[in-house]
């Protein structure tokens, strides 16, 4: 039985009890549209996945055939690699001392591309290394790639389209992810099945880009960026999965000196980029995701950082 203070009256208690449930109609209003927003994202996804994948094949299938985009990478990052991305080789080499990662362990690349920074992360620790990408024109590559290199057996590349990973539980000693994740729209399955794949004390470090500003004003500015960001913060989700000792470098200034150089370099060779990728292409590396990226970075809205995080081991954490 609920006693009262004496002269409370049962019109004040009514009174008080509208701000509550204003309150919790607000909270269940925010819930309410964040799942309805996660879910036209996955349908957005899921509707242009094969677009996507043949989009990628047409892009590297003509990558790979372009010498004057192979020493345009060669000028920007120091080497060719097959990189679309804004990482070079220091970053990789930050990622194998991070994670420790040693020719015993086994590594997953999430969105792996041509594979040329899986081959190089592999050759420099010796490890064993599996990348999945949804362009099979990608993966064929990736896989003469490791051929040539003498990585048979220790470099294996295969299609995939993330979130799922078609693999064992805990097969894995490490995960690595260059500058892919943003573009996953489910980021918390990928987290859960990244977790799930993960050895115990195994770890996962990945550069990608990430929301700074406010949300609303990265939509006035480019509504395609709406698809490249998590509702909660990447440092968030990862704790929610169970990761622990999660960390977070940022490498904003950085992205921002490599966008420039890389758009500027793309712009000098454009009508030889024209001949070899075509108009289209070229005119979509330089007004596409770089440029946009760049903008938003400028603006203040966006940054590029590293994240890491570990699974932890039974019975210590």
């Amino acid at each position: 039985m609920r006693y009262r203070n004496q002269g409370e009256s049962l019109d004040t208690r009514k009174r008080f009890r509208w701000p509550v449930k204003l309150i919790l109609a607000r909270f269940f209003l925010s819930q309410f549209s964040s799942i309805l927003f996660c879910r036209y994202l996955k349908q957005f996804a899921y509707k242009r996945g094969r677009s996507v994948q043949t989009g990628y094949d047409k892009i590297f299938q003509k990558f790979e055939s372009s010498d004057v985009w192979k020493e345009l990478c060669s000028q920007v990052f120091g080497e060719y690699l097959g990189q679309y991305s804004f990482t070079d080789t220091k970053q990789i080499d930050f990622l194998v001392d991070k994670l420790n990662i040693t020719s015993k362990s086994r590594v997953l690349d999430l969105a792996c591309g041509l594979g040329g920074l899986s081959c190089y992360l592999a050759r420099i620790s010796g490890c064993q290394i599996v990348g999945l990408d949804i362009s099979s024109v990608a993966v064929k590559f990736a896989n003469q790639r490791a051929m040539l290199e003498g990585l048979k057996g220790r470099a294996v590349f295969r299609v995939g389209i993330l979130p799922e990973l078609p693999f064992p539980s805990e097969y894995f000693d490490a995960i690595v992810s260059i500058d892919s994740i943003y573009g996953i729209p489910d980021k918390g399955q990928l987290f859960r099945e990244c977790f799930r794949v993960l050895k115990p004390g195994g770890r996962i470090g990945f550069y990608t880009l990430y929301k700074r500003g406010d949300f609303s004003l990265i939509a006035a500015l480019n509504s395609r960026a709406l698809y490249w960001f998590p509702l909660k913060s990447y440092n968030a989700l990862l704790w929610q999965t169970g990761f622990r000792r999660i960390l977070k470098i940022d490498m904003t200034a950085e992205f921002v000196q490599l966008a420039r150089i890389w758009i500027r370099a793309i712009s000098l060779k454009k009508r030889l980029l024209e001949k070899e990728l075509g108009k289209d292409v070229t005119n979509g590396l330089l007004k596409g995701d770089i440029l946009v990226a760049l903008k938003l970075a400028e603006a203040g809205l966006i940054g590029r950082a590293f994240f890491y995080g570990e699974k932890p081991v039974t019975g210590l954490w």
